[in-house]
C-alpha cells in the first residue's frame, strides 16, 4: 500500500527542482510550500577548460554524479567547441536522473548504476574495469559539484584506475530576498533542504 505524506512541507532547493518535489508531494498527498534557497551555477575558468580539453583527449570513461553536472558539462564543452565525445570515451551515471541528462545532452550512457548512489557507482565501474587486462591504468575523468563528496574516487583510485576530478559546477545561496520572511510564519510541518 503507498503511504500518503499529511501536512506542508517547505520545499527549499532550486525553483526547477522545488516544482518537481510540489508535483510529487501533492500526489502523495501533501501541501508543499515553495521557498527556493539555491541555485547551481557552472564553473568557469580558464584552469578548468584546459584540465576539460586535455581530459577529453585522455579519458577512457567521464563519471557524472548528478544531472547538474551532466548540463555544467555539456556548456562547458560546447564553449570549448567540442560537440561530441567520442565512442572511445565511455560514459558513466549515477542513476535514473542523471542517466535520461546524459541520453538527453550527450546523446549516450555506457554504465549506470542501479542503486543511484556514488558509492554504488564507483563500485560497479571498479569491478568491471579491474577484469579487463590492460598495459596502463584506466584513466577517469569525474566531473562533480564542487562540494561533492570524494568516495568515487577513493574507490576507483583504489582499484587501480587514474582518476582526475574536475569541479563543474556549485550550489550557491540564492540572493537575499529584500524582505525577510520568518519560517515560523509559514506554518509548515516539515522541511525538504
Amino acid at each position: 500500500m503507498k503511504q500518503s505524506i499529511r501536512g506542508k512541507i517547505l520545499v527549499t532547493r532550486t525553483a526547477k527542482d522545488c516544482e518537481q518535489w510540489a508535483i510529487q508531494l501533492k500526489k502523495a498527498g501533501a501541501i508543499p510550500v515553495i521557498f527556493p534557497c539555491i541555485t547551481c551555477e557552472t564553473i568557469q575558468t580558464t584552469d578548468l577548460n584546459r584540465m576539460l580539453s586535455e581530459g577529453l583527449k585522455t579519458s577512457d570513461w567521464i563519471v557524472f554524479t548528478s544531472r547538474r553536472g551532466v548540463s555544467a558539462f555539456s556548456s562547458l564543452v560546447e564553449e570549448l567547441g567540442q560537440h561530441e565525445l567520442t565512442k572511445k570515451i565511455k560514459i558513466a551515471v549515477v542513476g535514473p536522473a542523471t542517466n535520461n541528462s546524459a541520453t538527453q545532452l550527450l546523446g549516450r550512457v555506457d554504465l549506470m548504476s542501479e542503486a543511484g548512489t556514488a558509492k554504488s557507482l564507483g563500485e560497479k565501474l571498479a569491478s568491471i574495469l579491474q577484469t579487463k587486462c590492460s598495459v596502463s591504468p584506466p584513466k577517469i575523468l569525474i566531473l562533480v559539484a564542487e562540494n561533492a563528496g570524494t568516495i568515487i574516487e577513493r574507490t576507483l583510485t583504489a582499484s587501480g584506475c587514474e582518476c582526475t576530478r574536475l569541479n563543474v559546477y556549485r550550489t550557491v545561496a540564492i540572493k537575499k530576498n529584500t524582505h525577510k520572511q520568518s519560517l515560523s510564519l509559514l506554518d509548515v510541518d516539515k522541511i525538504i533542504l
